[in-house]
């Protein structure tokens, strides 16, 4: 029956990694034009079951750039936070998933307390929309050159965020390395005005906006202006150029 649709099919519902069996991958790959799989990411639900059911879609022929292979990833359930869910959503784009952020709600009265904040609705947005989230994609030349500049800049703050996680330094007493001269510890926490010192601001204290300069709806320096951390600064009134001395005026 699904062989005869004109029209691609989605599997919508959730599937469950644990259930999924080889013959039934076989199947899903040999689907024409391939269809689009959710599956879900719950809390308690082991990473190695989906890291396993992904394995075996890519050996199957799916593609992680297809964005074919999805999964709903829940989060701002009570005392989840930013950090922890960015992590689980990472976890699933490094395995081949494109995720589906779903925000969690309430159900009773006495639930309310725990309903998630409006930043939480604006996270949940960059990590549902597949062209933000891989948002590193070459745009094709047809695009207009808003989506260029956009794509170009969510380029830059990605590379330029990739370095600083990079360097943080790891948890727990700071480790040394040895450089032929002496112990030292090469890990450096960016200062002043740099793009990495206000990514790094970002992504500690406003991981929704720092999701938005990710995705190069925002650039760095305007985002640490609308989270309240730098002020706008007014046009500065040019002064009268001062008159030049030319070397040797007055003298033949």
């Amino acid at each position: 029956m699904l062989r005869r649709q004109n029209r691609r099919i989605e599997f919508t519902g959730g599937l469950e990694a644990l259930s999924l069996q080889d013959y039934q991958v076989d199947l899903l790959a040999s689907l024409r034009p391939r269809p689009t799989m959710f599956f879900a990411y719950d809390p308690g639900d082991a990473f190695e079951t989906l890291e396993h059911a992904a394995r075996r879609l890519l050996a199957a022929g799916f593609t992680a750039r297809s964005h074919r292979m999805r999964v709903y990833v829940l989060i701002g359930y009570p005392k989840d936070t930013f950090d922890l869910a960015e992590s689980r959503l990472r976890q699933m784009v490094d395995i081949g998933f494109t995720p589906m952020a779903m925000l969690w709600r309430p159900e009773t009265q006495s639930q309310m307390q725990w309903a998630p904040e409006e930043s939480w609705r604006t996270f949940q947005r960059r990590w549902a929309r597949p062209t933000i989230i891989h948002a590193r994609e070459i745009v094709p030349h047809s695009h207009s050159l808003a989506d260029r500049a956009r794509v170009k800049a969510a380029r830059a703050a990605q590379k330029a965020d990739v370095a600083d996680r990079a360097n943080l330094r790891p948890r727990g007493r700071p480790g040394n390395v040895y450089n032929e001269k002496s112990d030292v510890h090469i890990s450096k926490r960016p200062s002043g005005n740099s793009r990495a010192a206000f990514l790094r601001r970002l992504r500690k204290d406003r991981p929704d906006i720092h999701a938005r300069v990710l995705a190069g709806e925002l650039s760095p320096h305007a985002g640490m202006i609308e989270a309240g951390f730098r002020k706008r600064k007014c046009a500065e009134l040019l002064s009268p150029t001062p008159s030049l001395k030319i070397k040797g005026a007055g003298h033949e």
